[in-house]
Parts: C-alpha cells; structure tokens; sequence
C-alpha cells in the first residue's frame, strides 16, 4: 500500500475489474507501473509457452521414434522366433 492521492492510503495495483466489465470502453487511470508489470507478466508467459510448445514437440518426435524402434523389434522377435 501506498499512497496514490494526496488524500488516502490505497492499493495501487489493485483495478476495479467490475467497473471495466460493466463499461469496458470507459477511459481509466492506470498507474504505468502496474501496465509494465502486466507487460513482464504476459512476456514471461508467451515465453513459457513457446518453451512447452518446442518440448511437446521433442517428445512427440521421441514417440515418434520409440514407436518406430518398437514396431522394429517386434518384426526382429516375430523374424527370430520363425527361424
């Protein structure tokens, strides 16, 4: 808590998120501060799902490759037990 007015102690990051549902094309003040911090936070997030997407796709690509492996060696022990 800071003070943000000359008048009262609030908290600053706090946003009325009823009001901007209710009149979402109504202007508000929004300390710049807090817009930075949402900014870090949804890049820190667009990061981390960038990061889950390629490590998806690496361990698709290891199924990928142990179902291959898999279905050799069933061939191999289908082979070997045919002899």
């Amino acid at each position: 808590m800071r003070y943000c007015s000359k008048r009262k102690l609030v908290n600053c990051t706090a946003i009325g998120w009823e009001k901007i549902e209710a009149n979402p094309n109504k202007e508000i003040k929004v300390l710049g501060s807090l817009l930075l911090d949402f900014r870090a936070k949804i890049n820190s997030q667009i990061i981390e799902i960038n990061n889950l997407r390629m490590e998806n796709e690496n361990l698709q690509d290891m199924n990928r490759s142990l179902q291959a492996n898999l279905k050799q060696l069933s061939i191999a022990k289908e082979a070997k037990i045919k002899e």
